[in-house]
């Protein structure tokens, strides 16, 4: 079973182009995978896309039906975040080869701990941050040599921030995806068609709360021409206030 929403549908027009893969395990007595997809709204809050129940394990061919759903839909962001596992860049390069596949740096992080300890960890973060192609190579030369064999194996340009020209807006990890399963955790335990209606439910809530808060928040500029909510708003106002403690000076020569 595979369901979205309308208000999904439309919404995501106005969403940044991202969007995250992740699963968690259903512990009713059905049990069952349920795969997930996530994207972000404009002021980085989850927005979650659709969802897919199968049964058993996670499995390629439900990812394979996911991202097809996925497409046909909703539309493929520019940017999917996922989790490693065997058959996905072949899934990738079939049904959306014009995406930016990145993989999620934190499991490959803790793999990385657990094959070769906690200072490789460390260095691979490090490497994923690394904002140009000379400050990757400086790192990658001071790992040993079984690390770095591992870390490029696993393809630089899909977690090195200096080989990836796509935006993904600070993201590097599945984590969006985690935060909304967790906030659907309660649903774990229950039958299938319970699950959808809680999923529904939990969306409804959440654009109920977003829309009220945006209310309280935006207001008019003096000039009326534009409309601030309260992140740009507060951002302004300390901008403004923080320019009144200094004062510019004429350029000497002296």
């Amino acid at each position: 079973a595979a369901w979205t929403f309308g208000a999904t549908r439309e919404g995501f027009k106005y969403c940044r182009q991202i969007a995250f893969l992740a699963v968690c395990h259903l512990t009713s007595p059905y049990r069952g995978v349920l795969y997930s997809v996530t994207g972000l709204d404009s002021n980085s809050c989850l927005f979650p896309l659709m969802y897919l129940i199968g049964r058993g394990n996670e499995k390629l061919e439900l990812w394979d039906a996911t991202l097809s759903l996925l497409g046909k839909w909703i539309g493929f962001p520019s940017v999917i975040i996922a989790d490693k596992f065997k058959g996905i860049e072949g899934l990738f390069s079939r049904l959306c080869p014009g995406v930016c596949h990145r993989l999620c740096t934190r499991h490959i992080g803790e793999n990385v701990q657990r094959k070769f300890g906690k200072n490789a960890k460390y260095s691979f973060l490090e490497l994923s941050r690394a904002i140009s192609s000379d400050e990757a190579t400086r790192i990658l030369g001071g790992m040993k040599t079984r690390v770095a064999e591992y870390v490029q194996e696993q393809g630089l340009e899909k977690f090195c921030r200096s080989k990836i020209s796509v935006r993904s807006w600070g993201h590097s990890t599945t984590n969006p995806s985690e935060s909304l399963n967790s906030v659907i955790l309660p649903l774990r335990s229950l039958p299938f068609l319970a699950v959808m209606e809680g999923t529904r439910t939990a969306l409804l809530k959440a654009f109920k709360t977003q829309n009220e808060r945006l209310k309280d928040d935006i207001e008019k500029v003096p000039d009326e021409r534009f409309l601030l909510s309260r992140k740009p708003r507060r951002f302004l106002n300390k901008t403004s206030s923080n320019s009144e403690k200094y004062t510019a000076l004429p350029l000497s020569r002296s």
